[in-house]
């Protein structure tokens, strides 16, 4: 898979939408794994959270037991991305 191949988006109220995003990760490399793909973890994959709340609910989200990296800004198909959605922050 590219890095750019697969995104996921949830609103995160609870632990349980925690948990569920997790499982949707597990699934994606399952699905991705049984296809004969490979996945490079450090390569490739960014969290970015969104809030606007004084205790956001936070996790660490692992593929393989490999803790996913977590960013203030992403760069995504030529835009660079901060926490408040801004398209145009300079890094």
């Amino acid at each position: 898979m590219f890095a750019d191949d697969i995104k996921l988006f949830m609103r995160i109220q609870n632990t349980n939408d925690t948990l569920f995003i997790q499982s949707d990760l597990d699934r994606m490399v399952n699905l991705g794994e049984s296809l004969g793909l490979t996945l490079n973890i450090y390569k490739c994959i960014k969290i970015m959270s969104y809030f606007h709340i004084d205790n956001p609910i936070t996790i660490v989200y692992t593929i393989h037991d490999i803790p996913i990296t977590c960013s203030n800004f992403v760069r995504d198909l030529g835009f660079n991305y901060s926490p408040n959605l801004s398209a145009n922050c300079i890094f």
